[in-house]
């Protein structure tokens, strides 16, 4: 359900709710998406700034500072909410195989504490579509699951701890990740459009290009979700864009799309091997069908990108 214009507002009007995670990226999207009847209560861990950040949000947000490595929401949460959106979660996946046991429990008790007695109406627990490493061609919610990066098994058994511990009506979101403004300067899209919007025709990728890549524009993922947070929907639920490409194919689209001078040939170098294998693509249109959200294309949401970057 891709289209060149920006998506239709949320479904949050007069509603109370909860997001973890809220002052990252993915959060703080979330948190602009919001419409002014909104109130949430918006956790956060160690970003000082956050709390002045919130007021400047048209919702009202409350911030509310917790680590729930150590901590239950439920220690917190001041009353029972409409719903609970729950980002919160750490990822590294690059050092993920530096201590595998240390990166399933923290997770895990991550997970476990944002949802255990929580009092909400209905929850919505963010897993990610890493729990799909290894497996090849079309992806779904029935697939028979065999992760090999320990921060895949990971979120596949966090997974599994919310399910049990929550008693009220739960959706599982495998997202396939978020680009766009705001996005942390690490990460694979920003530097792409970085560099080929400054100019470059060279870039270094680590791996073989193979592993797919199928993210949302930020915008556009955090109006999804919280249209799912207010839905009805409970399940394992895929959310990606529907523009699966591999990643040399999407760094050559990248930098056709935001380079200067595209008609210069770019020199993509491949070095060492990938942290992970993701080489299959999700369907997006259960959720498309489910929340009936428009997004924009690929296309539009790289052009935007470049735009922002360029404000910068």
């Amino acid at each position: 359900m891709a289209h060149d214009g920006p998506s239709r507002p949320a479904l949050a009007d007069e509603t109370i709710g909860v997001v973890t995670g809220a002052s990252g990226f993915l959060g703080s999207a979330v948190l602009a998406a919001l419409p002014v009847s909104a109130t949430v209560y918006a956790t956060y861990r160690n970003d000082e700034a956050f709390p002045e950040r919130a007021r400047a949000f048209r919702a009202d947000v409350r911030p509310l500072r917790i680590d729930l490595e150590s901590q239950r929401l439920t220690d917190v949460l001041p009353s029972e909410v409409d719903w609970a959106l729950l980002l919160a979660a750490r990822v590294q996946t690059v050092r993920s195989r530096e201590d595998p046991v240390n990166e399933l429990s923290t997770i895990g008790r991550v997970a476990f504490n944002s949802v255990a007695g929580l009092r909400a109406r209905r929850v919505v627990y963010v897993s990610s579509g890493s729990v799909y490493e290894t497996l090849a061609g079309s992806l779904g919610p029935g697939c028979v699951l065999a992760p090999r990066l320990p921060y895949s098994i990971a979120k596949l058994a966090a997974e599994h701890l919310v399910a049990s511990a929550c008693d009220v009506p739960l959706a599982t979101i495998r997202f396939f990740g978020a680009y766009g403004p705001g996005e942390p300067a690490f990460k694979l899209v920003h530097r792409l459009v970085e560099a080929f919007a400054g100019g470059a025709t060279s870039f270094s990728i680590r791996g073989d290009g193979t592993n797919r890549i199928d993210a949302m524009y930020t915008e556009d993922a955090a109006r999804a979700l919280l249209a799912l947070a207010t839905s009805a929907h409970e399940g394992i639920l895929d959310l990606c864009q529907g523009e699966s490409q591999s990643i040399q194919e999407f760094a050559e689209y990248v930098y056709a799309t935001a380079a200067p001078d595209p008609l210069n040939p770019v020199a993509l170098k491949f070095e060492s091997s990938a942290h992970e294998l993701m080489l299959g693509w999700a369907d997006p249109a259960p959720a498309d069908h489910l929340i009936g959200l428009q997004r924009r294309t690929l296309r539009q949401g790289l052009i935007d990108y470049v735009s922002w970057m360029r404000t910068r």
